[in-house]
């Protein structure tokens, strides 16, 4: 017969083994273009400054800009495995295993091109997956190398409405259009194809809204090529936000209605406007990119395309937040201080230790989000709306 007292010790030895045991990483992957590929390869050209300003100034020392998959990689490699660092076959390049994101593409590279970004991921067994595509899809101009053309010019130049276009414009996928609608409606049903392989998988998903060209300072100097800073036409420029309006509208229908958090990107880059005071550790980070040489404050890097680490450090927060909040998911945000050490900086003296929320960026299909869903989807179908969060709490409890 095993006394109580036994009973009682092993019942200590066993919770011992239960707290001691090693709390596994939660393996994440990613799909999309060069927001989410690794910065590493591209950093000079992201550092050569926009056309107005060349010949390019020295850039100064200090650490390269990192983007967010580098920065949970180095600051949250105990919570998070982004499998192992290495030199990959197409689509990808050199980075992480679970990463599968690739600068330059498409929705339609993202299914096509070695074999599909969604079906590499859906082979790796995930936990949880970032889906980020769609900005190539509207480029601003013809990049052979990385089978882009120039839709945004086609839409731009060629079109008066949503529903037709005296020049049709080539999509992404090569197709001819002669409606921005229908275009539209083709991207989100390639992304959707991709939340589908992936969600299969049994890996929870985070989606992401396409950015707005027409929120970066490069669109007005650096595009198209042929002749740059041609993109001048209010209209124009607005119908290609209209158009961009209604993938975006399109997409949180689709994930709101399989209960998919989302990553306001498209709010997240308007804020590079200066529309949206951001600061982290008492540090502003300043509208535009710099002129010249690169500045870690500023919200973009020389190129006016690429946000700096700064505001990607604040993207790999959005995309905590959202898991945490669709999917009960435990991760720790990045402090503003972590953030500001990715880029070199340090927190202003004066700073009160509360770190930036990122979670007003994320969207989370909660029933009154649903019930205001049809009148947002019309809105954003008659007129371009930039998500204004002036007013909201930046804020957050300090952490413990």
């Amino acid at each position: 017969m095993i006394s109580g007292r036994c009973c009682r010790s092993l019942a200590w030895v066993l919770l011992l083994l239960v707290v001691a045991s090693p709390v596994q990483a939660l393996r994440l992957g990613a799909a999309g273009d060069s927001l989410t590929d690794e910065y590493e390869i591209w950093v000079p050209q992201y550092l050569t400054p926009m056309p107005q300003f060349f010949p390019p100034n020295p850039q100064p020392s200090g650490p390269d800009p990192m983007n967010w998959i580098e920065q949970l990689a180095d600051d949250r490699a105990a919570e998070v495995d982004l499998g192992a660092y290495g030199s990959y076959p197409a689509p990808r390049n050199l980075g992480y295993a679970h990463d599968w994101a690739r600068a330059g593409a498409s929705s339609h590279a993202l299914l096509t091109e070695g074999g599909g970004q969604h079906n590499g991921l859906a082979a790796q067994g995930l936990d949880l997956v970032y889906l980020g595509i769609g900005p190539n899809d509207f480029a601003p101009a013809d990049l052979p190398s990385l089978n882009l053309v120039n839709v945004y010019g086609g839409i731009h130049d060629g079109c008066q409405t949503l529903a037709s276009c005296t020049t049709p414009f080539t999509g992404s996928n090569g197709l001819l259009y002669t409606s921005p609608t229908d275009y539209a409606n083709d991207v989100v049903a390639r992304i959707a194809t991709a939340l589908a392989t992936i969600s299969a998988s049994g890996a929870d998903v985070v989606l992401g809204t396409v950015l707005d060209w027409n929120d970066m300072p490069s669109i007005l100097v650096s595009f198209p090529f042929t002749s740059p800073g041609s993109y001048t036409d209010p209209a124009g420029r607005q119908l290609v936000s209209d158009t961009i309006d209604l993938v975006n509208a399109g997409l949180l229908s689709l994930a709101f209605s399989q209960g998919i958090p989302v990553v306001d990107v498209r709010a997240l880059i308007a804020a590079g406007d200066g529309s949206l005071a951001l600061s982290l550790g008492g540090i502003a980070i300043q509208p535009g990119a710099p002129g010249g040489t690169r500045d870690p404050t500023r919200f973009f890097l020389p190129d006016g395309t690429h946000p700096d680490t700064l505001v990607q450090g604040i993207l790999a927060n959005a995309v905590i937040a959202a898991a945490n909040a669709g999917y009960g998911t435990s991760l720790t945000p990045l402090g503003d201080d972590e953030i500001l050490a990715n880029a070199g900086l340090w927190p202003d003296a004066g700073w009160d230790g509360i770190d930036l929320d990122a979670s007003v960026f994320v969207l989370t299909p909660e029933p009154a989000t649903l019930a205001l869903l049809g009148a947002g989807l019309a809105a954003l179908a008659h007129g371009r709306r930039r998500r204004r969060l002036a007013g909201i709490a930046m804020r957050a409890p300090p952490r413990g």
